[in-house]
């Protein structure tokens, strides 16, 4: 299932562009991201697999804001589950373990 109609995928290497799955509904730009170049206002959501670590985050999220639109959302992925804090660490595994389950 087709979930987006458009996706703007970005990323600061221009090689890891030139090899991605090409789709007719992603628009690939070299960027970082703290300077992406998209409009401002023009985002619903932006999303990040396993490289929040690499961005100067200040300039970063000064950038989302930026290109966000009212009521935009940022959704971060890992390979591994976080740990922050026993008490949300404990939710977070209740989560993936017992509703989540094997996927």
């Amino acid at each position: 299932m087709e979930v987006f109609d458009r996706v703007i995928a970005t990323d600061a290497s221009e090689k890891q562009i030139a090899s991605a799955e090409k789709s007719p509904r992603i628009d690939y730009r070299v960027a970082t991201a703290e300077a992406s170049a998209l409009d401002s206002s023009s985002v619903d959501l932006v999303m990040i697999a396993q490289a929040l670590h690499w961005f100067d985050l200040e300039k970063f999220y000064s950038e989302v804001r930026r290109v966000w639109k009212p009521r935009g959302v940022i959704a971060a992925t890992v390979y591994k589950l976080a740990t922050i804090s026993p008490e949300i660490d404990a939710i977070v595994y209740r989560y993936y373990s017992e509703i989540v389950g094997e996927y």
